[in-house]
């Protein structure tokens, strides 16, 4: 029940983004762009999940190819942590479990450089 406030409070924050950025088309920027002219391993993943809410999957994997792919991953991982939490067990990460999320971190410092070099230019968010 504790994990339930904070989303909550999440999820009424990201509805508030949402209705706001429909009414007025405000999105927020991506700071590090912003002032160091790269992009973040994170940049479009805004431009994504909007696209996802117009079913445009296309887009959304155009703005951000890597966070596209995990969300499946993430959705599963915390599918099973809920499970876990409603059944009262006390869920242990394993090694494995552990490794492949050390290689999911490293996977998004490396897309985060690579989207940087021309010769990768496709993987710079598309707007």
């Amino acid at each position: 029940m504790r994990l339930a406030w904070p989303a909550a409070f999440l999820f009424f924050i990201a509805l508030i983004y949402i209705t706001v950025h429909y009414l007025t088309d405000f999105s927020l920027p991506c700071m590090f762009h912003m002032i160091t002219g790269l992009y973040c391993p994170g940049c479009g993943t805004g431009r994504m999940f909007f696209a996802i809410l117009r079913l445009d999957f296309y887009a959304a994997f155009r703005a951000n190819p890597y966070v596209f792919i995990l969300i499946p991953i993430i959705a599963i991982y915390y599918i099973a942590e809920i499970r876990a939490y409603i059944s009262g067990r006390q869920r242990k990460q394993s090694r494995p479990e552990k490794v492949f999320f050390v290689i999911l971190l490293v996977g998004l410092i490396l897309f985060g450089i690579l989207r940087n070099i021309p010769y990768f230019s496709f993987l710079a968010p598309v707007s």
